[in-house]
């Protein structure tokens, strides 16, 4: 698996944000997006769970919290790649659920650490 590079890149992109100050949401989202690649694979070593939906939803965390209400209109992918991936008999519905609850699971920690919460 090509996870393994992934978690060691983002581990080394948080390092470089904590040392250049790029800002709390900036540093909390390549902590939590590199908390997120590692738990995204040691669940895939056991069983399936969509990449696709975490990430989207990752992606809805993220904006929502910088942005707030504007950020929430992403929302409407989930729904639509959900079907998708269920449609291509990609996925169960449980794996297709935790993969949108994993993101939001394992982000607003990082932020509420963060205190941007």
């Amino acid at each position: 698996y090509a996870i393994g590079p992934l978690v060691l890149i983002g581990i080394l992109e948080w390092w470089l944000a904590t040392q250049q100050e790029i800002g709390q949401p900036l540093s909390a989202t390549v902590a939590a997006t590199t908390i997120l690649t590692a738990v995204m694979a040691a669940i895939s070593y056991s069983w399936k769970i969509s990449h696709h939906l975490t990430n989207i939803s990752a992606l809805v965390v993220v904006t929502s919290l910088i942005h707030g209400l504007t950020g929430s209109w992403l929302a409407i992918l989930l729904p639509v790649v959900a079907w998708a991936r269920l449609k291509l008999d990609r996925h169960t519905a449980r794996q297709l659920v935790a993969g949108t609850l994993l993101a939001p699971a394992v982000m607003l920690p990082v932020f509420y650490l963060y205190r941007l919460l």
